[in-house]
C-alpha cells in the first residue's frame, strides 16, 4: 500500500525540524518544572509541606455526661450488667472524642495542628483555619438518640476561615467525611437492630467501625511534579495534530499530495500514512518527556503495561484526531484552521481536560465533559495509574478513547476530499 514511505517522509520533517522538537519535547520538561516548584505546596502529594490549624471546642465532659446517662438507664429499669454494657460502648459512639482520636491516629493527616479547648470564648477564630464547635451536653443527646430513640441533639457547629480557604476547605472536607460514615454506620445498625428485634441492647453496636474512615481506594497521593508531568504531556502531545496537519497543508500547497493522486495510489492510503505518524510521534514525545521526568523529578508508574497501554491507546487518538484537522485543511482550503487549534482550542481542551489544575474541583460539569476530550481522559488514566490503579480499573477510557478515534476518522472520511475533488 505504500504507506512505509509516506511515513517515513513525516518522520523525517520531524526530526529536521528544531522549533517543533523544541515544542513537544523541551516546552513540556520546561513548564513542569515550572508548576511543579510553584505549586508543590498545593497538591495531595506534598502535604508535608502543608500545615492546617484547627480547634475542637467541647463544652462537655465525657466522665460528666456519660454518668447522667447511666442514670438515665437506670430509670429505664436496666439492669446494672446493661448499664455497663452500654457504659463500655459509650466511648464508640462520642463523635468529639472521635474525631480528635482519628486526627491524633490517622498518618495521613499528621499535617493538622490540633488544638483541643473547653469553651468557645477562649478561641480566636481568625487564628485557626477551621474550629469546630461542641456544646454542653452533646454527648448524651447523641446517646440518647442512637439507644433511646430521642432525636433532640443540640447542632455542633463549624467555623473556617475564608482568609485561607485551601486549608479551610480541609478541615471541612474532614468533618464532613466523619459525619458520612456516622450516618452511613448508624443507618446500618439501626437496621440490623430492627431485624434482630432488640431495641436497648448494646450488642448489635460495632463500635470499631463507628467514627472512624477508610479509604475505599488504597492508592498513593499524587504529587505536583507527577500531576504536571501528565498534565503538560497530556497538553502538548495535541500540538501533534497542529505539526501533521501543517506539513500536509505544507505538501498539499507544493504539489505533494497532486503527484500522489497521479501515482494511482489512494487518498486514503495517504490518510492512513498521517494516522500513523501522528500517532507514532505522540508515542516517542510522550516516551521521552514521562522518561525524563521519571529520571529527575521521580514521577514512575508502579507498573510499566498499563501505562504503555493508555499511551498507545493515547496516541492513537491523537493521530486520529491528526487525519481529521488535516481533511478540514484539504476540504476548506485554508491553514488558518491550524492557527485556530494551535493557539485557542489546544488550550481550551488543555483547561477543560484538567491539565492546569483539577477542574473538578471547579465544576462537575466541566469534569465530565473533560473525560470525552482526549487529553482529559488520558490525564485521569495516568493519574489513577500514577497512584496504584489497576490496567482492569480503565475500561471506560479504553471506551471513550476508541470511540473518540472511531469518531475522528469517520469524520475525516466524510470531509476529505475524494479524487476527482482534490486540488
Amino acid at each position: 500500500m505504500m504507506i512505509g514511505p509516506f511515513i517515513k517522509k513525516d518522520l523525517l520533517h520531524f526530526i529536521r525540524d528544531r522549533k517543533e522538537l523544541a515544542i513537544l519535547l523541551l516546552m513540556p520538561f520546561v513548564l513542569i518544572s515550572i508548576l511543579g516548584f510553584s505549586l508543590k505546596n498545593v497538591m495531595g502529594g506534598d502535604g508535608g509541606d502543608l500545615s492546617v490549624t484547627m480547634a475542637i471546642v467541647d463544652e462537655g465532659s465525657h466522665v460528666t455526661e456519660a454518668g447522667h446517662f447511666q442514670t438515665v438507664l437506670h430509670e429505664r429499669g436496666l439492669s446494672k450488667e446493661q448499664v455497663q454494657a452500654f457504659t463500655r460502648v459509650l466511648p464508640h459512639v462520642s463523635l468529639p472524642d472521635l474525631l480528635i482520636d482519628q486526627i491524633l491516629d490517622n498518618e495521613q493527616l499528621s499535617f493538622i495542628e490540633l488544638t483541643h479547648v473547653d469553651a468557645l470564648d477562649e478561641v480566636q477564630r481568625a487564628d485557626y483555619d477551621g474550629v469546630i464547635y461542641f456544646p454542653e451536653g452533646y454527648r448524651i443527646a447523641t446517646w440518647k438518640q442512637v439507644f433511646l430513640g430521642e432525636d433532640q441533639v443540640p447542632a455542633a457547629q463549624v467555623y473556617l476561615n475564608e482568609k485561607a480557604p485551601l486549608r479551610a476547605s480541609i478541615v471541612d472536607q474532614i468533618v464532613d467525611q466523619l459525619y458520612r460514615y456516622w450516618n452511613i454506620q448508624m443507618s446500618l445498625n439501626e437496621i440490623a437492630s430492627a431485624q434482630q428485634r432488640i431495641p436497648l441492647e448494646p450488642n448489635w453496636f460495632v463500635p470499631d467501625s463507628v467514627g472512624s474512615w477508610e479509604f475505599f481506594d488504597e492508592r498513593e497521593p499524587i504529587s505536583s511534579f507527577d500531576y504536571y508531568t501528565v498534565g503538560m504531556c497530556v497538553m502538548f502531545a495535541l500540538f501533534v495534530v497542529a505539526f501533521i496537519a501543517s506539513y500536509g497543508q505544507l505538501e498539499k500547497q507544493q504539489q505533494v499530495f497532486q503527484r500522489v493522486m497521479l501515482a494511482n495510489v489512494s487518498p486514503w492510503v495517504y490518510m492512513i500514512s498521517k494516522w500513523v505518524s501522528g500517532t507514532l510521534i505522540s508515542f516517542v514525545q510522550l516516551i521521552i518527556v514521562f522518561t525524563l521526568s521519571s529520571l529527575v523529578y521521580q514521577t514512575t508508574f508502579p507498573t510499566v503495561l498499563p501505562f504503555v497501554v493508555i499511551t498507545i491507546m493515547f496516541s492513537i487518538t491523537v493521530g486520529a484526531l491528526a487525519v481529521l484537522m488535516t481533511s478540514f485543511n484539504y476540504h476548506f482550503q485554508t491553514t488558518s484552521l491550524i492557527t485556530v487549534f494551535s493557539s485557542g482550542i489546544v488550550s481550551i481542551l488543555a483547561f477543560v481536560g484538567g491539565s492546569f489544575f483539577d477542574i473538578g474541583e471547579l465544576s462537575e460539569s466541566l469534569y465530565r465533559l473533560g473525560q470525552w476530550t482526549p487529553n482529559g481522559a488520558a490525564l485521569n488514566s495516568y493519574l489513577y495509574l500514577l497512584s496504584g490503579g489497576e490496567l482492569s480499573g480503565l475500561k471506560a477510557t479504553f471506551y471513550r478513547l476508541a470511540f473518540m478515534s472511531a469518531l475522528f476518522i469517520g469524520c475525516a472520511w466524510l470531509v476529505f476530499p475524494k479524487r476527482g475533488e482534490a486540488q
